[in-house]
C-alpha cells in the first residue's frame, strides 16, 4: 500500500534567505547517502565537501569573479533557497542577474552547479565570468570522524600549520577539466566546466567572455567529483560529465522516493514506516513533516560504516561520520522505532558497547567511542530499548551479547579534530543487552549524592556544556530514573514503589516555589538555581503527572513568562547570573537547542498545563521550518534579528559552532504523534490513546499506524484497528 504524505519536499523548502560572505548566518547544505557539502554566500561557491574518507573540511571552491571583481565586493547579499534535493541562489550585480541551481550527484561524491548570468539592462553588455577553483583536502582514512572531520588548516586557529595547504593541478584527460590532488596524493578532485572557457587565468581560474543582448542569458555548468583515488574521481567524472541534467533529475528522484517510502508500509528502503498525518492546522503539519525530513537528511549509507544505515547526529561539516548517541537516541528513538527499527536496534547495540558514563561520541567507521562522562547516556539506553520493544514487540535486544570496550584515552578531545590514537583505559567487558538496560535503569543506585536520592553524574562537563552552574544533583536526571523504574518494571520483574517515590520526593525538594524552577545540589550541600528549559522539560516529561497541580502550573508559568519567545525560546533564563558565562545559544540564555522545545511540550501536554498560550507558541515555533530542517540551535528572536518570520538559525562558525541540522529535531514529529495526538504504545499491549492536545487532536487524522504488527487509523480522536495489509 503506497501512502502519499500531506506535505511534499517542495512544500518544505525554505523561504528565500539573504546571505553575505562576511556575515555569520547559517548556510544550508546538501546531503546524499555518503556525505554532504555546504553552500557559500556566493551564486556558485560550495565548501566543506565531506564524502568520507575524502574530507575537504574548511575548503571552498568556485567563488565567482564577475567582470574582474569578487562577487562579494559587488552585492549586498545573495539569496538562498534550500530544497532537500537542490539549492537555488540568486543575486543582482550591476546589469547582471546571477542565478544558480546546485545539486549533488545521485549517491556519488560529487556536485553540479548550473550558473546563469542574465543581462537585465536595456543595452548590450560585455560579460566576463570567472571561477576561482581549489581542491585542498585531507584524508586520514577512517580516523578523524568524532568531534570533527579531517580539515585543511585554513581557519585562523590553524595559522601555525602549513601541512595541507599545497595542491597539485594536472590535466584530467577529459575536455575542459582539471585534476587537483592534495599534497599527500590521497585526495583528488576532478573539476570540469562547460562550455569551454574562453581562457584560463592561471591553472585554477577558468574565465568565460561573451556579449549579451538585453534579456539574454549565458549559462555555465560546473562539475566536480571527489575521491581518495584519482582513477575513481576520473571514473565518476566520465560517468556524469555532460549528463549533469540527468544527475540532477536522478538526485531529485532518489529524494522523492526516500520521502514517499518513509510513509509507505512494507517499503523497500526502511524496515518500518510512519503514519500519514492530515490536519487543517498548518503548524501541526509543518512540525510533523519537517521533523521527519530532518531525520532523513541525517541518514547515511556509508560503505564502510559499522551500522547500515547510519543516522548521524548533525551536519554539514563536523558531524559527518559520527554520532553522539548518548545524547541522540533519547530524541530519535521514538520515531526510529517506527520508521527504521532495525537501524535503531543496531544503533542501540553500538551505544550499549560504549564505556559506561565515560563517553560522548562514536566514530561510525571504526566503532570507537570517546569523550567524557555524559549525563544523557542512561536515558538514551533506557528510552531506545523501551521504544524498540513497545513499537515493534522486539525483545531480542535483551539477549544480545554486548562487548563493552574501554574508553579511548586520547583522540576525542574537542580540539583534536577527533583523530583516534593508541591508548585505552580499563578492560573489555561482556554483557547482555538486558544487563546494560538494568545498569541504566538503576544508575541512580550508584550515582547519587552521599546519603541522598538525587542523581549525580559529576561536574558541569557531564551536563550542558554552556551552563557553568548546572551539575551534580539535578531534578531532571533524578526524574528520569524515577520514570525508568516504573517503565522498566515489566521487563526487570520488579516495581520498587518506595524507591520511585523517594526519587520523586527528591525532585520536589529542589523546587523553587517563588520562581517556578528547580535548583541543583552540589556534594557540599549548596543549592544552585537551574532555571533552564532542559531541566524543566525533563521533569515535566518524566514525572510531571506525579507533581502537585499547583507545582506544575508554576513551572508552566515560568516557562511561559520567562523562557519562551513568540517563535522559539531561551534555554537559560536570561536573568540568571550564569548568563554572564557565554552567548552560545544552544544551552545558554541567547537561544535554545532544537530538541528541548518538543521535550518540554511532551511534558506540558499530559501535565494539563497547556492551553491557548501553548497553541500560539507552537504556531510560532512552526514558522522556523521555513528555514529548513530543524537546527542544532536558534537565536531567541528577542535578542537577535529574526529571519523568515521566526527565530533565526544559529551559524556554525565559531564562536557558536552550532550546526545547520540536528537529528534530534525529529522529536518534533514524536511530539505531534504521541503528545498532540496522544498515541500510547505499551510494552505488552495494543496501541492506546490518551488525551491529546486540543484543538489540534480532535481535527486531525493518522493513517497506517503500525504497532507490534497491528495496524490502526486515528480519525478525529478515535482510534480504529484494522487488519494488517
Amino acid at each position: 500500500m503506497k501512502s502519499i504524505p500531506a506535505l511534499t519536499l517542495d512544500d518544505l523548502c525554505t523561504d528565500w534567505l539573504a546571505r553575505r560572505m562576511t556575515g555569520l548566518a547559517a548556510m544550508p547544505g546538501l546531503n546524499n547517502d555518503i556525505g554532504s557539502i555546504q553552500m557559500e554566500a556566493d551564486p556558485a561557491a560550495v565548501k566543506h565537501m565531506i564524502f568520507p574518507p575524502y574530507s575537504a573540511g574548511n575548503e571552498t571552491t568556485w567563488v565567482t569573479i564577475l567582470n574582474g571583481r569578487h562577487i562579494a565586493q559587488q552585492v549586498e547579499h545573495v539569496q538562498v533557497r534550500w530544497r532537500a534535493y537542490q539549492v537555488e541562489r540568486r543575486c543582482v550585480a550591476g546589469d547582471f542577474e546571477l542565478s544558480s541551481i546546485t545539486s549533488l550527484l545521485p549517491n556519488r561524491p560529487g556536485v553540479v552547479v548550473k550558473l546563469t548570468a542574465t543581462n537585465t539592462s536595456r543595452a548590450t553588455r560585455d560579460l566576463s565570468l570567472g571561477i576561482l577553483c581549489s581542491g585542498r583536502a585531507a584524508n586520514s582514512g577512517t580516523d578523524g570522524y568524532a568531534w570533527g572531520v579531517p580539515t585543511v588548516p585554513t581557519d585562523v586557529f590553524s595559522f601555525v600549520k602549513e601541512k595541507g595547504l599545497r595542491q597539485t593541478v594536472s590535466q584530467a584527460g577529459i575536455p575542459d577539466a582539471i585534476s587537483i590532488a592534495n599534497e599527500d596524493g590521497n585526495a583528488h578532485a576532478v573539476q570540469a566546466f562547460s562550455p569551454t572557457p574562453s581562457q584560463w587565468d592561471g591553472e585554477r581560474r577558468p574565465v568565460w567572455k561573451t556579449c549579451l543582448a538585453p534579456g539574454e542569458s549565458f549559462t555555465v555548468t560546473l562539475f566536480a567529483a571527489f575521491h581518495q583515488s584519482r582513477e575513481q574521481a576520473l571514473a565518476i567524472a566520465q560517468e556524469w560529465r555532460g549528463r549533469e541534467d540527468a544527475a540532477m533529475a536522478a538526485t531529485r528522484t532518489l529524494w522523492e522516493s526516500l520521502w514517499n517510502a518513509a510513509f509507505t508500509p512494507d517499503n523497500p528502503i526502511f524496515s518500518g514506516h510512519l503514519p500519514v498525518l492530515h490536519s487543517p492546522h498548518d503548524a501541526m503539519l509543518r512540525l510533523y513533516y519537517n521533523g521527519i525530513l530532518t531525520l532523513l537528511t541525517c541518514r547515511r549509507v556509508y560503505p564502510h560504516a559499522t551500522v547500515h544505515p547510519a543516522y548521524i547526529t548533525l551536519w554539514p561539516r563536523r558531524g559527518e561520520g559520527s554520532s553522539y548517541m548518548a545524547w541522540e537516541l533519547n530524541g530519535t528513538s521514538g520515531i526510529l522505532a517506527r520508521l527504521d527499527p532495525e537501524a535503531l536496534r543496531s544503533h542501540w547495540i553500538l551505544l550499549a558497547s560504549a564505556p559506561w558514563l565515560d563517553y560522548q561520541v562514536t566514530n561510525l567507521f571504526t566503532g570507537e567511542h570517546g569523550g567524557w562522562v555524559c549525563c544523557a547516556q542512561p536515558q538514551s539506553v533506557i528510552m531506545a530499548a523501551l521504544n524498540l520493544q513497545r513499537w515493534t514487540g522486539d525483545t531480542s535486544w535483551q539477549s544480545e551479547r554486548i562487548t563493552r570496550k574501554p574508553r579511548q584515552t586520547a583522540g576525542f578531545e574537542a580540539a583534536s579534530q577527533g583523530q583516534v590514537v593508541e591508548g585505552i583505559e580499563g578492560d573489555t567487558i561482556e554483557l547482555t543487552g538486558l544487563e546494560v538496560f538494568e545498569q541504566a535503569v538503576h544508575a541512580h543506585r550508584e550515582h547519587h549524592l552521599p546519603g541522598k536520592a538525587l542523581v549525580d553524574y559529576g561536574g558541569r562537563a557531564a551536563y550542558l556544556e554552556c551552563i557553568s552552574t548546572y551539575a551534580h544533583g539535578t531534578a531532571g536526571h533524578t526524574a528520569i530514573q524515577a520514570w525508568a523504574l516504573k517503565e522498566a518494571a515489566p521487563i526487570l520483574g520488579d516495581a520498587p514503589v518506595g524507591e520511585q517515590e523517594s526519587l520523586v520526593s527528591a525532585v520536589v525538594g529542589l523546587f523553587d516555589e517563588k520562581h517556578g524552577f528547580f535548583h541543583c545540589e552540589y556534594p557540599d550541600g549548596t543549592l544552585h538555581p537551574a532555571p533552564n528549559l532542559y531541566d524543566l522539560g525533563l521533569v515535566l516529561r518524566f514525572v510531571g503527572t506525579e507533581l502537585p497541580m499547583a507545582m506544575r502550573q508554576k513551572i508552566a508559568n515560568f516557562i511561559r513568562e520567562e523562557l519562551i519567545t513568540p517563535t522559539w525560546s531561551h534555554c537559560l533564563w536570561p536573568a540568571d547570573p550564569d548568563s554572564l558565562s557565554t552567548t552560545r545559544c544552544d544551552h545558554q540564555w541567547s537561544g535554545c537547542f532544537g530538541g528541548w522545545i518538543p521535550l518540554t511540550v511532551l511534558g506540558l501536554i499530559p501535565s494539563g498545563t497547556g492551553g491557548p498560550w501553548l497553541t500560539r507558541w507552537l504556531e510560532g515555533v512552526a514558522k522556523v521550518t521555513r528555514q529548513g530542517p530543524f537546527a542544532q540551535a536558534y537565536w531567541a528572536e528577542d535578542v537577535y534579528p529574526p529571519e523568515a518570520g521566526a527565530a533565526a538559525k544559529c551559524f556554525d562558525e565559531l564562536t557558536q559552532g552550532n550546526h545547520w541540522v540536528i537529528g534530534s529535531g525529529v522529536l518534533f514529529a514524536e511530539m505531534v504523534l504521541d503528545g498532540i495526538c496522544g498515541l500510547q504504545a505499551d510494552l505488552d499491549g495494543p496501541l492506546g490513546i490518551r488525551k491529546g492536545f486540543e484543538p489540534w487532536a480532535g481535527s486531525c487524522s493518522l493513517s497506517n499506524i503500525r504497532v507490534q504488527g497491528k495496524d490502526y487509523d486515528l480519525q478525529e480522536g478515535q482510534l480504529m484497528s484494522r487488519s494488517s495489509p
